[in-house]
């Protein structure tokens, strides 16, 4: 799924208003069934009052249009419609007319200066003030009312934009005129600040609901920028042949542990059979071989000289990928190690985390001796490390996609909706994952499935994108069974094989 720019959302919806055809009003009433279907699902009861606020543009319209028909349906609806001369659209202005009261529904006009009236905290607020098109702060009455909306203690549903907030650059917005909305219910696709870590609290709980905007424009219109949904990540999966043997599979080599560190070797290796590798070695210090025996017993294992640490790989040229970093720890001698390992492994594909990442953001020699289209899965504060701070999370956007194309390397930035950029300049927003999977371990388990992908022949885009959406749907599924709270590493280990089980069942649907 694309995720476009404002200017570009405003085009798509005229294309399909001139091409499919059907009118604007006829739109924003598909708009208003696929908010209100996303309504009643949260809210099942019809004994639930909703207050919904409407401002004078287009999404104000979609907010009159939900009001109908969630009276229709038997909720009882309070409708406050903003009541300016200024802004107003035909489409707006119609759906408004077709509001009658009722039992079910009010009406009110709400105009500058006067008191908003005294909202019950048991209400539903509806947000339908400003969409995707803002283009500047809010100030004065729709100022007013967005400050009122955030003080009255309500659940606030967002239709499309909490009203405020703008749909790429935030950098000098004003976040007292923002709703803080409970849910955000966004039109068709997402919108990038909608998937920046710093607008949670505006954004809360994210569902996009299909509009029916023109399939051609939304193929056809350019962008950069995806959201990976499951039958992206379903179209990704190679199928296995009848004949196939575990060489077909690939050969993984991971460079992980020490002996203060062993877990990080054990979940990755573990991880990296789970998902499918023909083989694994994995390399260790010299006498810790014993715990990966009794854990992992599928795995070979290579001991390193040293008993405490990474200080010497054997040739890289018998395997299929590499992996490094989950707990080599930083010592000088694993420095030199790692430093070797990226002169031999610079036609392999390579996936380098954690320590790994640390070694070279500490050296920061190394970056230029990384392997090109190596695959690099730093956390945020890893990433700082190696690039640099940003302001704001646009710019940390702008950032990772520069340091990207500048190494030519793909790199993926850990953390809610983990974003990967490519050499090619290209962003990609996870769709799964949850808070649960904030644990020790994490990183180590997306480490192993990326290196067993790149092993079994994807490419590293296609590793990256698949790995992390493999990571994120074991971790959602964990989370299904036992909670966010109780969830650790190996419970997305052990979810991997489900959240195969789940793509493919798309992909053959």
């Amino acid at each position: 799924m694309k995720i476009f720019p404002a200017e570009l959302i405003k085009a798509i919806d005229q294309y399909t208003i001139d091409n499919e055809p059907i009118s604007a009003i006829e739109l924003m009433e598909r708009a208003a069934i696929a908010i209100t279907n996303r309504i009643m699902t949260l809210y099942p009861d019809t004994a639930t009052e909703f207050a919904i606020f409407a401002g004078s543009g287009n999404n104000g319209g979609d907010g009159l249009a939900t009001a109908r028909l969630l009276a229709e349906s038997g909720y009882k609806v309070q409708v406050y419609a903003i009541q300016t001369t200024a802004n107003e659209t035909a489409e707006r202005n119609a759906n408004l007319g077709r509001l009658v009261p009722s039992d079910s529904l009010s009406i009110e006009a709400l105009r500058e200066n006067e008191v908003v009236p005294y909202l019950n905290p048991d209400v539903v607020v509806v947000d339908a003030l400003f969409g995707s098109g803002l283009n500047r702060p809010l100030d004065g009455f729709n100022k007013q009312i967005v400050e009122y909306i955030n003080d009255s203690g309500c659940v606030t549903i967002a239709i499309d934009m909490p009203s405020g907030l703008m749909s790429e650059d935030n950098a000098e917005n004003d976040t007292d005129a923002t709703i803080r909305a409970s849910y955000t219910v966004t039109l068709q696709m997402p919108k990038l600040s909608l998937l920046l870590p710093e607008n949670d609290a505006f954004v809360g709980e994210l569902s996009i609901v299909p509009i029916g905007l023109s399939a051609k424009a939304l193929e056809g219109f350019p962008s950069n920028m995806f959201y990976v949904t499951s039958s992206m990540a379903a179209k990704m999966l190679y199928k296995r042949r009848r004949f196939a043997h575990k060489g077909t599979f690939g050969h993984c080599y991971l460079i992980a542990g020490s002996q203060q560190m062993l877990g990080a070797a054990i979940l990755a290796s573990k991880a990296c059979m789970r998902t499918g590798s023909g083989l694994l070695t994995t390399h260790i210090p010299h006498g810790c071989q014993t715990p990966i025996n009794i854990s992992i017993p599928e795995v070979i294992i290579e001991l390193d000289s040293d008993s405490e640490r990474f200080t010497k790989h054997s040739s890289v040229m018998a395997f299929d990928a590499i992996g490094v970093g989950p707990g080599i720890g930083v010592n000088q001698t694993t420095i030199a190690a790692l430093a070797n390992l990226l002169v031999d492994a610079k036609r392999m594909p390579l996936v380098i985390d954690a320590d790994g990442l640390n070694i070279i953001s500490y050296n920061k020699e190394l970056l230029r001796a990384i392997p090109k289209f190596a695959i690099l899965t730093p956390h945020p504060k890893e990433f700082e490390r190696l690039a640099g701070g940003w302001n704001n999370d646009l710019e940390k956007i702008q950032l990772l996609l520069r340091f990207a194309k500048e190494l030519s390397v793909y790199v993926v930035l850990k953390g809610a909706n983990t974003v990967i950029a490519s050499p090619d300049g290209k962003l990609w927003f996870a769709s799964v994952g949850n808070p649960g999977m904030a644990t020790a371990g994490s990183g180590d388990v997306l480490t192993g499935i990326i290196l067993s992908l790149l092993g079994q022949g994807y490419s590293p885009e296609e590793a990256s994108i698949l790995g992390v959406y493999l990571h994120g749907s074991a971790g959602d599924i964990a989370a299904g069974e036992m909670g966010q709270e109780s969830l650790i590493a190996s419970d997305i280990i052990s979810n991997i094989g489900n959240a195969f089980k789940s793509l493919w069942s798309i992909r053959n649907s």
